[in-house]
């Protein structure tokens, strides 16, 4: 019964961070609220694997304020990945669809997040995964010690791998 309670707090965490991430992501292109999302782009399934084993490793997943940083956790998943794809495709293609007389309103819904649907809905199952993954691995290992250097590693790695990985 614990599994299946797992798998719907996944599910809600990953929901919460994926409407948040779409929310955020609208607003910096449209241009409705000025700021980079470009450094969220280094944030990858090693940072996030990284996060959950070492919030985990210290904190009971049985409370509110559990649920609210899975939430976060999620949310930084959801928007590293369509930072990165979605800066990709605007590079692309926003001085095309501009110059054909379309607001960047209409840009940005009728284009780029239509473009990166199947990018969001891959994004949501493999956070889904992730989180239950860590939520059920988490009763397992008991050792706090082993479980913080392991995900201080994984962090350390994931931020590495991502910034040498940019080709700018």
């Amino acid at each position: 019964m614990e599994i299946v309670t797992d798998l719907i707090l996944g599910l809600i965490c990953s929901s919460i961070g994926i409407v948040g991430a779409l929310l955020l992501a609208w607003l910096q292109f449209t241009e409705t609220v000025i700021f980079s999302l470009s450094p969220f782009s280094s944030i990858n399934f090693l940072v996030v694997t990284g996060l959950l084993i070492m919030y985990n490793s210290s904190f009971s997943k049985n409370s509110i304020g559990s649920v609210v940083i899975y939430c976060i956790i999620a949310f930084l998943y959801h928007i590293g990945r369509i930072t990165e794809y979605l800066e990709k495709e605007d590079k692309r293609f926003r001085i095309l669809f501009l110059s054909f007389g379309y607001t960047k309103k209409e840009y940005v819904g009728m284009y780029l997040f239509r473009k990166s649907t199947h990018r969001n809905l891959s994004s949501l199952l493999s956070c889904w995964g992730l989180l239950t993954t860590g939520l059920v691995l988490s009763d397992f290992y008991a050792n706090a010690s082993g479980k913080l250097i392991l995900g201080g590693l994984l962090i350390i790695l994931g931020f590495t791998s991502a910034l040498l990985d940019r080709k700018e």
